[in-house]
């Protein structure tokens, strides 16, 4: 996207937010301090871009809350990031949620939804820059809501919060899906334990799941695939090769490193929409006892590298990069007979643990309410996703000779262990299937279409 195609855009989304507002120009230019009613219509024109803080500040005086500000970051991610195939993202528990999928290509192209196991489907792209608009009317932050996109893939936002039909029709230039059936709520995946398992296998989780059914009228059929939940944790054993093209240090270890250069780096802010001060004072908000200045954001952006444990995740926060923005350390200590790994409690997107050993044998992750265990031939670095700012801290168990590492980020290279992970305990597997039976019966997320009416989705 060319920055003035993207001043455009951003200038639309602006003027559509203000439209269904009913909020004059000149008031909205007042409200927002030191901007002219002269100043705003370039804005609304694209023949100006205004600083990201000033369009929060216009969000807030519209009463907008966030929803005008993260779309107006959001219509730059096809500026700031090449097209990929693959999106994931943990959305905040309980809120409303919506994807915005936009394509590479200049033909209708498939994009597959994935929410667990049991939320599956897929829906068409229309040509053009605008895409479409899926809403969800409330959402979970585990597991990961996952989008697939057909080569060459394309660009997909996700954010929170409601916004109108009219400001999806004339300000994104989006479509809609119109249909619930985007995600199938029945679906089973092939090979699902629900086939196989059988009533001695589940023991006293089984009676405690049939109860939970019938309380709530649904068939056994629904959470067939859920079944896993009552069956203790198996030995996972797979082959790693190791990282690839990334800094480690002697143990095989990721080190920290920005994965853009300089150039790269300055054109990921820009379509966020941050100038250099922006970036450094939002960076040091994250951790205000480590204080980033914007001769360092200027620093990084010559390629004068500079990168340091607890710099590089909370750009990647910043510039909503989801961890492909670079690898960062978090402390892990042994404890006795496991390694305590604490993330930053702001990060939610992907983690790293590296376990180092020639012969590591069975490696068990505890992460409450999951836990996974993994057979490891030699070191290993494994690659997953931390689901929210309150999860809390990861208990690796392993041999005496084991050492743990750990941090934010995409690894390249690394082993994808995202699933297969089982509930600790009889009681998280019941706490969880709850759950998942409140998003059977329509009190949990449904990621569908919504033709959206005022500010409201509706999913009917």
């Amino acid at each position: 996207m060319a920055p003035t195609d993207l001043a455009a855009l951003r200038g639309r989304i602006v003027r559509a937010w203000l439209q269904q507002s009913d909020v004059a120009q000149a008031e909205a230019a007042r409200r927002v301090g030191d901007l002219t009613r002269g100043g705003l219509h370039h804005w609304l024109s694209g023949r100006v871009t205004p600083d990201a803080s000033r369009v929060a500040a216009l969000d807030a005086s519209l009463e907008a809350s966030g929803v005008l500000a993260r779309l107006w970051r959001a219509a730059g991610t096809p500026q700031a990031w090449p097209a990929r195939c693959a999106w994931d993202h943990n959305f905040r528990l309980g809120e409303p949620a919506w994807v915005w999928v936009r394509s590479a290509a200049d033909v209708p192209v498939t994009a597959q939804f994935r929410w667990g196991a049991a939320l599956a489907g897929q829906a068409t792209l229309p040509p053009g820059p605008g895409g479409l608009v899926a809403f969800a009317p409330t959402s979970v932050d585990n597991p990961p809501l996952q989008v697939r996109l057909q080569h060459p893939g394309g660009w997909v936002d996700f954010g929170h919060g409601t916004f109108t039909r009219s400001i999806l029709e004339e300000g994104l230039g989006a479509s809609l899906i119109t249909h619930l059936d985007v995600l199938d709520r029945h679906h089973v995946e092939e090979g699902s334990l629900g086939d196989t398992v059988v009533a001695k296998d589940l023991g006293v989780g089984l009676g405690r799941a049939r109860a939970l059914l019938s309380e709530h009228g649904l068939p056994w059929r629904v959470v067939q695939q859920n079944l896993h939940a009552f069956v203790p944790a198996r030995i996972v054993h797979d082959h790693h090769p190791g990282p690839v093209g990334v800094c480690c240090r002697p143990d095989g270890s990721p080190d920290v490193q920005l994965h853009l250069d300089g150039t790269a780096l300055a054109q990921v802010r820009a379509a966020r929409g941050l100038a250099q001060r922006e970036a450094a004072v939002a960076v040091t908000a994250l951790d205000p006892s480590e204080p980033i200045t914007r001769d360092v954001i200027r620093g990084l952006e010559a390629n004068s590298r500079g990168d340091r444990a607890g710099l590089v995740w909370r750009l990647d926060c910043v510039y909503e990069a989801d961890g492909f923005l670079g690898m960062d350390r978090s402390p892990a200590r042994r404890h006795g007979q496991h390694w305590s790994v604490t993330f930053p409690t702001d990060w939610v997107g992907p983690v790293w643990v590296h376990v180092h050993a020639q012969n590591p044998g069975v490696v068990e992750l505890l992460w409450p309410p999951w836990r996974r265990r993994q057979r490891l031939d030699g070191p290993a670095t494994l690659s997953f996703r931390k689901s929210s700012r309150g999860q809390g801290v990861l208990r690796v168990a392993a041999a005496p000779q084991v050492s743990v590492s750990s941090g934010t980020g995409v690894v390249p290279g690394s082993l994808d262990i995202n699933a297969g992970w089982y509930p600790q305990s009889i009681g998280a597997s019941v706490a969880l299937l709850r759950r998942a039976i409140g998003i059977l019966v329509g009190r949990g997320p449904v990621l569908g279409a919504g033709v959206v009416d005022h500010a409201t989705p509706d999913n009917s």
